[in-house]
């Protein structure tokens, strides 16, 4: 018993206890984590002013498809959430995303039903709005790199010989409709990946961004129900 309040004493010092995590100080405003390096209602982290909570990086976890593979990446997680959070402020500055307000209803629907029965915790933890909104904000997204990135890129034709040149022996000597229509479709994607992330580190130097878990125990974290242990 000793142990656990010894701990549970220590995570609050660090500002990582759960649920509560750090909690404002009786009588006065909670202390500003840009200057504590505490976790303050939640705030895992600002973007551009906004707060990013704890509960953002729950949702992103249990949304996303590949979240199963993100176990052990707590930094990794945070990080996407406030990439992401910097794409969402970009695709609101330039007006992009869905005007039809009934707009990703089914695919939330869809996103309900396989978080029930990955998780019917989680199911029931998330709210159906919550879930709208993040598919929403994908949308925005979409559109946004569909328009600022994928629209202008294009692959010339000495760009296709080029590559064709340089994979000739998985291609073939010969450059056939078919076959060139796939080297077109490698050269934009090898020249996407590339103008995307030049992009995007635009983006993030333009950014006032904020993290306050840079050195969270992430091995102590339990993403199932998204608390720190209390205990050993």
């Amino acid at each position: 018993m000793a142990v656990r309040h010894l701990l549970r004493g220590l995570l609050v010092v660090l500002g990582l206890a759960s649920p509560a995590l750090a909690e404002k100080p009786a009588g006065g405003p909670a202390a500003d984590p840009a200057q504590t390096g505490r976790i303050v209602d939640g705030i895992v982290a600002k973007v551009n002013g906004e707060p990013v909570f704890l509960r953002d990086l729950r949702v992103e976890y249990w949304l996303r498809e590949d979240s199963a593979d993100r176990a052990a990446e707590g930094q990794a997680l945070l990080d996407a959430v406030v990439d992401r959070r910097i794409l969402v402020h970009e695709a609101r500055r330039l007006k992009y995303g869905p005007a039809d307000p009934d707009a990703g209803e089914a695919e939330a629907e869809r996103l309900r039903r396989r978080l029930a029965t990955r998780s019917p915790k989680a199911g029931a933890a998330i709210e159906p709005s919550e879930v709208l909104a993040w598919v929403r904000a994908e949308m925005a997204i979409r559109e946004l790199i569909d328009w600022r990135v994928e629209a202008l890129i294009s692959a010339s034709e000495f760009e296709i010989e080029e590559y064709h040149a340089a994979h000739r022996t998985e291609i073939g000597e010969k450059l056939t409709a078919e076959a060139r229509e796939k080297v077109r479709r490698n050269v934009r994607a090898l020249k996407f990946d590339r103008q995307y992330r030049e992009w995007f580190n635009g983006l993030k130097r333009r950014s006032r961004v904020e993290k306050y878990l840079q050195e969270a125990p992430w091995d102590r974290f339990d993403f199932r129900s998204f608390v720190w242990a209390t205990a050993p």
